[in-house]
């Protein structure tokens, strides 16, 4: 807490000298000064540090510059977006050849047949 404040109670605070005003002021309000207070704080040093890193990079980045930069960015986006897109539509293709060749050859397996058993067990009951 401040030197320059005082706390005689919960419910109120006496104004330093430096406030320029003597009267009582509750801790709400003595909150809500110094987060406003200390928001003007942080905005300044952003504001210095956006300024000294304009200096640094020579000039501020013009409203061309950025919009070019977004439309670079966009195109990108639409290009991976596409190449998404044809990746997955080729996954999709591989799936369905994968299935149809997993059917065919589920389908065109040698099952034994009656006529089929009967040779084999004919066959083995000879030797």
């Amino acid at each position: 807490m401040p030197r320059d404040a005082e706390i005689v109670s919960s419910d109120e605070v006496h104004a330093g000298p430096t406030d320029g005003a003597m009267g009582k002021r509750t801790p709400a309000q003595v909150l809500r000064e110094a987060r406003a207070r200390d928001g003007e704080i942080k905005r300044g040093r952003v504001l210095r540090t956006l300024d000294e890193m304009a200096a640094e990079a020579g000039a501020a980045a013009s409203a061309a510059s950025l919009a070019a930069d977004l439309e670079l960015a966009k195109a990108e986006l639409r290009t991976l977006r596409a190449e998404r897109d044809r990746l997955k539509a080729s996954n999709a293709r591989l799936r369905e050849a994968l299935k149809e060749s997993e059917d065919d050859r589920a389908h065109f397996q040698r099952r034994p047949t009656p006529a089929r058993s009967a040779v084999i067990g004919r066959a083995n009951s000879d030797s």
